[in-house]
């Protein structure tokens, strides 16, 4: 049951960022123009075997995929926030909260590179698409916690960051 609703999340994001912005997903971790499309293909795909081994529960091997866009991005959001995803679906699958300081920690790695990239004047929509997929995942988390006014608070956020990047990106 839990896997169900895990896979139900991850087809979401992935559904509703491709239709809302139809642009490549790795432009986010371009951060120099002359970037070869080759690289961006590498992202691309590293995001791709990390969410599919997570849909699989190989979550060994999607840290590994997410670990690898950090090593090579440290300053990219996605990496942090695929990871930190990653934790949230492992312990949801385990139904303990066995990783939860490094789901935390990476989430806040996610939202607060984003917020610098969007405070330089060079962000793209898909920096605000990971501050507020990071929000919201913090907030899912409060609730099934018990923490309903921090949930909601991390709710209007995301809401506010989607807005953002709908905004940027029609």
């Amino acid at each position: 049951m839990k896997s169900s609703f895990l896979i139900f999340l991850f087809i979401g994001l992935i559904i509703s960022t491709s239709v809302a912005f139809p642009s490549d997903p790795a432009d986010s971790l371009r951060d120099d123009p002359s970037v070869r499309s080759s690289d961006s293909s590498f992202y691309i795909n590293l995001i791709n075997e990390g969410i599919n081994a997570t849909l699989n529960e190989n979550y060994l091997y999607a840290e590994g995929r997410f670990k690898q866009i950090i090593r090579e991005k440290p300053e990219d959001p996605a990496g942090y926030f695929f990871l930190g995803a990653l934790y949230q679906a492992e312990m949801m699958d385990y139904e303990g909260d066995f990783k939860e300081k490094e789901f935390f920690s990476n989430l806040e790695t996610s939202i607060n590179l984003a917020r610098k990239r969007i405070k330089s004047g060079k962000e793209t929509p898909w920096d605000y698409l990971y501050l507020g997929n990071s929000y919201g995942y913090l907030g899912v988390y409060k609730a099934r916690k018990g923490g309903w006014w921090p949930a909601f608070k991390n709710a209007l956020k995301a809401k506010s960051a989607f807005k953002k990047a709908v905004e940027l990106n029609p």
